[in-house]
């Protein structure tokens, strides 16, 4: 399915190559993996077992130039999706990002931002368990977005928010 020097998300890890193809002897077990190198962040290596359905099913291509303009253009339009119990919203949040739908990933920074911005304009502190969940889906999102549009990624948001100026301009 994979193949050497394809670029994949892997799951919460990111963006990834498959920087290898192998055989290795881990214990007693002679099993293939996919070696995958993080494009962002630390460089750790990690093995993903070939046989292993659960673990490849984490494995995806990046998105294509036109799904992520497709992602970017609905952004304007997308479902506050905010979960009152904190501990519910933590564990919702965190099973939807690990599963990768940028859909449902930008409505949960979308919620997550605007209870931010809420909770600012109340004289309130944002609570770390979301701020921190707000940082890990936008890095996700912006480094995936950042590898497909061939820039960097902090110069993701700046590029979403020009594109959703142009798309409502000619909404117009």
């Amino acid at each position: 399915m994979f193949k050497v020097d394809d670029i994949i998300l892997y799951g919460t890890e990111g963006v990834c190559r498959i920087k290898e193809i192998t055989s290795k002897k881990f214990g007693d077990y002679v099993n293939d993996y996919y070696v995958l190198e993080p494009v962002y962040g630390i460089h750790s290596i990690l093995y993903v077992p070939i046989k292993n359905k659960k673990l490849t099913s984490r494995m995806r291509h990046v998105l294509s130039v036109d799904k992520v303009y497709e992602l970017i253009k609905a952004m304007e339009d997308v479902d506050d999706v905010w979960i009152e119990n904190e501990k519910l919203r933590q564990s919702k949040y965190k099973e939807i990002i690990s599963q990768g739908d940028y859909d449902e990933i930008i409505k949960i920074i979308k919620s997550l931002y605007s209870h931010k911005q809420n909770q600012i304009a109340l004289g309130r502190k944002f609570h770390k368990a979301d701020e921190d969940l707000l940082n890990f889906a936008q890095t996700l999102l912006h480094n995936e977005f950042a590898h497909v549009l061939k820039i960097e990624p902090e110069e993701v948001l700046p590029f979403i928010l020009e594109e959703m100026k142009i798309t409502s301009k000619n909404k117009m």
